[in-house]
């Protein structure tokens, strides 16, 4: 078993970056970024890399404009090396969007690539739109072809202008004004590939084999002759068709065996917009797509152009993969360290719910893209959700050993999370993804992607593997990615004059159709380590969170959000994208604590219409009856609290506290009462939320009873039975004293 070391903790420090940096150069991964083109449309064979097409050429048709050059200007290899090669300032250099040394691309000012046809086969016509600054009609340049590169490391050099070897052939003094001209005043050059067993006439490009082809433009004069670098991509001729073979431009019955995944990220309006237009204008080439399902939703809510957008893109998605993401970007190690499970639950559920909704679409939660925040442990937790497989960026990957691996690793290994369960992972190109954002010319950029997969895919033709351009990179024009599109479109379809040679596929099913390492005879399993960062400590926001969410629970069960109360799912959705922001991984402590105070204010304004207002009094006749209480609630939909009343002379028979549903508007409830005792008295009113843990207002109003309770009724007649009974005894008592004292006064007998 091949098995690098377990992870290691801590930021990548400049000794491992130095480390990944070295092998990468000695194993031939690294490539350079130089100037090189894109093509366009021209036949059925033509990888299009932008709009401006010259007219096409198929087999048997006349040769095009290019005829126009003269047959002096034209002269076949004779053992001379071409001028330019060892081109000025292409040392390495360390690209900041890859992190990787790569050549310093040469570029010349005066020349610029319109559009270029990359991949062709036998009988098609190589097309070429160039633009020259400064150019007049004595302006002159030349075209040179040079023999295919041998491998990844030479592409990479010939990028900057070098290694490009003796010319197969070159296209001197062709002047400007003998070409035609575009409508975007570019000038046209087109050529004849040459068919088998065909002597190839003076107007042909001579890429007879399959390969990656650099070809040099230089301008005539130019001190130095600095030369605008492109390749051209000669494809397999296919077998000849059979009975039963599939159609001419359809997909080929068994796929090639180099897989291709574009992942593309969804940044503001108009990455949507881009990324919408181009998924629309390939419906056959799956891409997958990172979408931010805070930002897009915000877009979706910006007004009738932002939905629109959206909808658009909803559309456009066709069978491309929609990766899960959280809410927001979270530090997904801190969280894990910190045991906030039902927050990073939370984060993933509302990232879920949003993004199918607004997209339509089913979303994958099987694939994870890693970044520096996921150490073992946050990996652990996300295979416990789901997770299934990781991207892994090439440069937190651990390096790879040259002898065993001296061609780039385009077949899924294994990482493991900190219990030792194994996921299969695949690293992102990141030298593909400089490639992406190297100029801001699309034709150019996509043309360096294009051929550079050429290169990786002949390495190892007939071995099902795949590569995962990461498209998420900055300053990366739409034009770009659609140019990109175009090509793995003409390279994964069969013609009549090309073989595939690639398949555009979803991440997913990049690992489905790739055989991964360990997995052929004789050979031992991969497990790699990765770079990750220390999870940082959360402070007081543990605490802070725990405190927001009792409240934000409170609520819900106070406002009851659901698809008949729009007005309080609307409520609570806004307060859990507060406490969901304050997750983002770039906030600082205080950036934090505001946005949780924030929800603490957004629960308090949602709660504040439902009170009680001014009661009034009442007056009872009798011992027992009903009372009025008035209650508010100014919300558009129902509402659940709990009313509480206090007295020291009403009994309340259904209790003190009853839980009601409050109709918006004014609410008039009736609570039954039995009166101990007669006269005037206050009875408390607290209105709350169903779990008392707010109060939502108070009031008072007061009773006047003129009934006599029960009690005081049998009181009173204890009270008027004993007060007529001491009268009785006392009069007898009155009425024999009288009769004691008359018989004594009486004189005695004589």
């Amino acid at each position: 078993m091949w098995r690098t070391n377990r992870p290691v903790a801590g930021r990548t420090s400049t000794g491992l970056l130095v480390t990944v940096l070295v092998t990468m150069l000695v194993t031939g991964l690294v490539i350079g970024v130089g100037a090189i083109g894109i093509g366009v449309a021209g036949g059925v064979a033509s990888g299009v890399a932008s709009g401006v097409n010259g007219p096409s050429g198929t087999a048997g048709s006349p040769i095009p404009a290019v005829a126009q050059i003269s047959q002096a200007s034209i002269s076949q290899a004779s053992g001379s090396q071409a001028s330019g090669n060892q081109a000025p300032g292409n040392q390495a250099t360390l690209n900041q969007a890859s992190a990787i040394p790569i050549p310093r691309p040469v570029s010349n000012p005066r020349i610029s690539l319109q559009s270029q046809t990359t991949f062709v086969g036998a009988g098609d016509t190589f097309d070429m739109v160039i633009a020259l600054a400064e150019a007049t009609a004595d302006t002159r340049f030349s075209l040179a072809l040079y023999p295919p590169v041998s491998s990844r490391i030479q592409f990479g050099q010939t990028l900057g202008a070098r290694q490009l070897g003796t010319p197969l052939q070159r296209f001197d003094g062709i002047a400007v004004s003998d070409l035609p001209a575009t409508e975007t005043g570019g000038i046209a050059i087109s050529l004849r590939v040459p068919e088998p067993d065909v002597t190839p006439g003076p107007f042909t490009l001579l890429v007879t084999e399959p390969g990656v082809y650099p070809i040099t433009i230089t301008v005539d004069g130019d001190a130095p002759a600095t030369p605008l670098v492109t390749h051209v991509v000669r494809l397999a001729v296919p077998d000849a068709p059979s009975v039963d073979a599939p159609p001419v431009d359809a997909p080929p019955v068994d796929a090639p065996a180099f897989s291709v995944g574009m992942l593309l990220d969804l940044a503001g309006s108009d990455g949507v917009e881009g990324v919408t237009t181009a998924l629309a204008a390939h419906p056959g080439v799956p891409v997958t797509i990172r979408a931010s399902p805070e930002s897009l939703q915000a877009l979706a809510g910006s007004g009738p152009t932002g939905a629109t957008t959206v909808a658009n893109l909803a559309t456009a998605i066709g069978e491309s993969e929609v990766l899960l993401d959280t809410w927001v970007p979270v530090d997904m190690g801190s969280l894990v360290a910190a045991s906030l499970d039902t927050f990073i639950d939370r984060q993933l559920l509302t990232g879920a719910s949003t993004l199918q909704q607004l997209l339509g679409t089913t979303v994958s939660g099987s694939t994870w893209v890693m970044d520096p925040t996921v150490d073992p442990a946050a990996l652990d937790a996300l295979a416990s959700r789901g997770v299934a497989r990781v991207v892994l960026p090439e440069g937190m990957a651990e390096p790879l050993d040259s002898n065993q691996f001296p061609v780039t690793l385009t077949r899924p290994f294994t990482i493991a999370t900190s219990t030792d369960t194994e996921l299969p992972a695949m690293q992102s190109d990141l030298v593909l993804s400089a490639l992406l954002e190297s100029s801001q010319q699309p034709a150019l950029a996509a043309n360096r992607v294009l051929a550079d997969l050429a290169v990786v895919a002949l390495d190892l033709a007939d071995l099902p593997r795949g590569v995962i351009v990461d498209a998420t990179v900055p300053n990366v024009p739409d034009a770009t990615i659609s140019a990109v599109l175009d090509g793995l479109q003409v390279a994964s379809r069969r013609t009549a004059t090309i073989e595939p040679l690639m398949q555009a596929r979803s991440v997913g099913d990049v690992f489905a159709n790739t055989v991964a390492v360990g997995d052929l005879d004789g050979e031992d399993d991969l497990v790699r380590s990765w770079t990750f960062d220390d999870p940082e400590p959360l402070g007081a926001f543990p605490g802070q969170l725990a405190d927001v969410d009792a409240r934000t629970a409170t609520l819900i069960g106070t406002v009851m959000p659901g698809p008949l109360a729009p007005e309080a799912s609307a409520t609570v959705g806004a307060v859990n994208q507060l406490v969901l922001a304050s997750g983002r991984r770039s906030l600082d402590g205080t950036e934090r604590t505001n946005l949780l105070t924030d929800a603490e204010v957004a629960i308090g304004a949602a709660l504040a219409p439902i009170g009680v207002p001014e009661q009034g009094s009442i007056t009872l006749t009798a011992d027992a009856g009903v009372i009025p209480v008035t209650l508010q609630n100014g919300r558009a939909d129902p509402v659940r609290v709990q009313l509480e009343l206090t007295s020291d002379k009403l009994d309340f028979p259904d209790g003190d506290a009853v839980e009601l549903i409050l109709e918006p508007g004014t609410n008039r409830r009736e609570v039954a009462v039995q009166v101990r005792a007669s006269g005037g008295f206050p009875v408390e009113i607290r209105l709350s939320t169903p779990d008392s843990a707010i109060q939502l207002g108070e009031g008072r109003f007061t009773v006047r009873s003129t009934a006599i309770s029960g009690t005081g009724l049998a009181l009173s007649i204890v009270a008027g039975v004993f007060l007529a009974g001491w009268w009785a005894v006392h009069l007898r008592s009155a009425r024999r004293s009288k009769q004691l004292v008359s018989v004594g006064t009486q004189p005695p007998e004589q």
